[in-house]
């Protein structure tokens, strides 16, 4: 897997080939693709492991399967279709594990599959709610209503454990490189997950979480908006990515899709 970084992409005829990608820090990894840009990479995940493992030599690949899942949008409030992201299911020594390594705000270690509690990590606490054949899996976030805190979960995305082929999902890469209904065709993108929390640039502005020292709970976040002579040198400073060309930055409305999922 992956360890720590970032991975972006450029429009189509909007900013910069994968030459012009000349710092590289040595405590993270920068991945520099085409077409758009795309959501951060997060840190590697660690092997899952069950409170008394067996066999550590044990064949993985042999316990993985890919799940289909629709991603909640965060603008629309309305679920994408079947395909929108790529997940893992990992059985290791007959525990069952969520895992997912490139979902912004999701979460940055496995979350099992046999429980529906809440489960509290460094940068959020998450939860997998069942309901039919389907799983929800939910972030807790605070809500100011009256001026007085309450607590609620909002849905990132929903999946099913049917096992699927990598090919099934080819389809839907198209999908979010031409689709007026995704967040990648419609707004640039790059993120960085931090010790603190997380500094993320979405079209034009820049968005920057911080964490408490509470289960997980987000603290506070700022958004400032942000000129191109901004982003172009917040990419150099925060992301160690150096562009030699005039960047574009891609930041239109996100259209609600025509079908409901």
């Amino acid at each position: 897997m992956l360890g720590k970084g970032t991975a972006v992409r450029d429009s189509p005829g909007k900013g910069f080939s994968r030459s012009q990608q000349s710092h590289r820090p040595a405590d993270r990894r920068s991945h520099l693709r085409r077409y758009s840009w795309y959501p951060a990479v997060q840190r590697s995940h660690p092997t899952p492991r069950s409170p008394h493992p067996t066999q550590p030599s044990q064949d993985i690949h042999h316990n993985l399967h890919r799940p289909r899942d629709q991603v909640r949008n965060q603008f629309t409030g309305a679920y994408g279709p079947p395909f929108d992201h790529f997940i893992m299911m990992v059985k290791l020594d007959g525990h069952r594990w969520l895992c997912d390594v490139g979902f912004g705000s999701g979460f940055q270690l496995p979350l099992s599959l046999e429980t529906d509690g809440p489960q509290v990590q460094s940068h959020g606490v998450y939860r997998l709610r069942s309901q039919g054949n389907l799983i929800f899996m939910e972030m807790k976030s605070v809500t100011e209503e009256s001026g007085v805190g309450e607590e609620c979960w909002t849905g990132l995305y929903k999946f099913t454990l049917e096992p699927r082929e990598r090919d099934d999902f080819r389809a839907m890469c198209g999908y979010h490189q031409s689709s007026a209904s995704s967040i990648f065709f419609c707004k640039s993108l790059c993120s960085l997950l931090l010790p603190t929390g997380r500094i993320t640039i979405m079209g034009r502005r820049l968005i920057i979480t911080s964490l408490s020292s509470v289960d997980g709970q987000q603290a506070t976040k700022t958004t400032t908006d942000l000129s191109d002579e901004e982003i172009t040198e917040l990419l150099r400073e925060k992301f160690g990515i150096v562009l030699h060309s005039p960047l574009t930055p891609k930041d239109v409305e996100i259209i609600p899709p025509p079908v409901t999922y």
